[in-house]
């Protein structure tokens, strides 16, 4: 893990990460704040999209980390 932490403050990469709409998390902008501190040369994307569309962009490597919500009704799509 540290391996790959020097890894990326040596490069100009990109983190795409995805939520669904209108999923209030709390959390996400001082988590993103921090880490964009810690390696200040990654550009981080942030997009909205629904569940199922989020977790084809993850399966197609399209984006790099998806955060959903899964509800009952919609567990059997996935």
């Amino acid at each position: 893990m540290k391996d790959k932490s020097m890894e990326i403050k040596q490069s100009n990469r990109k983190l795409i990460i995805g939520t669904v709409a209108g999923l209030h998390l709390y959390f996400l902008t001082p988590a993103l704040l921090s880490f964009q501190k810690k390696f200040p040369q990654l550009e981080i994307e942030y997009i909205e999209a629904s569940s199922l569309s989020l977790r084809e962009s993850v399966i197609n490597q399209e984006i790099d980390i998806s955060l959903i919500a899964i509800y009952e009704k919609t567990i059997y799509k996935l």
